[in-house]
């Protein structure tokens, strides 16, 4: 699905548009979700170890007319500590991805021009001013060689393709583009 809001409606209508590429975050994702599942984790250990202690004293819940020993403040304390870490695991991973859900970065196909969206910067390729794409290494990527002998780099990878397969896709749709064979 395209992103479309205000801002970028003119994106949309300046030209048809001939693909469009979200850029993969897969890794930014995980780096930020499996360190989460630590506190969760002893977080669940540590209810229900105090719950193993709260228990302990009324295991059926009815005390048959004896009123159970009162437990310890420190059983209390470890409950709501490990609630707290149950919580922060979650409510952390929530917070960071944030960042990851705000950032709108795609790659635009049109057929009079490469629109590159990344970190609220927009740029705009005609393809005649391309002559070729290719794979950029380091930085992983795509890397735009100009008409006028300079060189621009499109970091990253984009979702559902590899880096090689949408250079080749890119420089077809650039040649295409250069003769006007697209509509």
């Amino acid at each position: 699905m395209l992103p479309r809001d205000q801002e970028h409606e003119d994106l949309f209508r300046a030209a048809p548009i001939i693909g469009w590429f979200r850029r993969d975050e897969t890794a930014a994702i995980l780096r930020l979700l499996l360190p989460m599942i630590v506190p969760t984790a002893i977080g669940s250990w540590v209810v229900g170890f105090a719950y193993v202690q709260l228990d302990r004293l009324d295991p059926l819940g009815f005390h048959g007319g004896a009123v159970p020993a009162e437990p310890a403040w420190s059983t209390w304390l470890l409950f709501a500590l490990g609630f707290l870490l149950i919580v922060s695991g979650p409510g952390t991973a929530i917070w960071g991805l944030r960042r990851t859900w705000r950032n709108e970065s795609f790659l635009l196909l049109r057929t009079d021009a490469l629109v590159h969206r990344d970190d609220g910067r927009t740029r705009i390729v005609p393809w005649d001013d391309v002559a070729k794409v290719e794979v950029s290494v380091d930085p992983v990527g795509l890397r735009l060689v100009m008409r006028d002998g300079d060189e621009e780099t499109i970091e990253g990878r984009y979702a559902g393709l590899g880096s090689a397969e949408l250079a080749k896709q890119l420089d077809d749709i650039r040649r295409k583009a250069t003769f006007g064979l697209l509509t």
